[in-house]
């Protein structure tokens, strides 16, 4: 198992590097089928809330699913997934940065082992 500096033993994640791919290429298909079923259109949602995987998959996302850059919530570091943590984090970054007005709708979208796609309406 994985230990940190002084011996402890801490959870080591591996990831395959094809891993951000196959999500981008998963999260293209669930995200068209969701908004279909909701009777939305991408140009109805203002905000897109990604998966904080890295700030490279982000970009990718947005770019995959047509959102511009300026409206995706985008406070994922290099080197550091947020996991389950991406959504209230995002949530509050956007909130608290003062760019979401009230009513706005937003797209959040999460990732997950064995390559599932969740996604919501959320309505700030």
């Amino acid at each position: 198992g994985s230990r940190d500096h002084t011996g402890q033993p801490v959870l080591g994640i591996d990831r395959a590097p094809e891993l951000e791919q196959t999500f981008l290429a998963c999260l293209k298909t669930a995200v068209d089928e969701f908004l279909a079923e909701q009777g939305v259109s991408v140009d109805e949602i203002a905000w897109l809330v990604p998966p904080q995987v890295s700030p490279e998959f982000v970009k990718e996302a947005a770019r995959h699913l047509g959102f511009k850059p300026a409206n995706t919530v985008n406070i994922a570091e290099a080197g550091q997934d947020l996991f389950t943590s991406s959504t209230p984090l995002s949530l509050t970054h956007l909130k608290s940065a003062g760019q979401a007005q009230s009513g706005q709708l937003a797209l959040l979208i999460e990732v997950g082992a064995g390559v599932q796609v969740a996604c919501a309406l959320y309505q700030l």
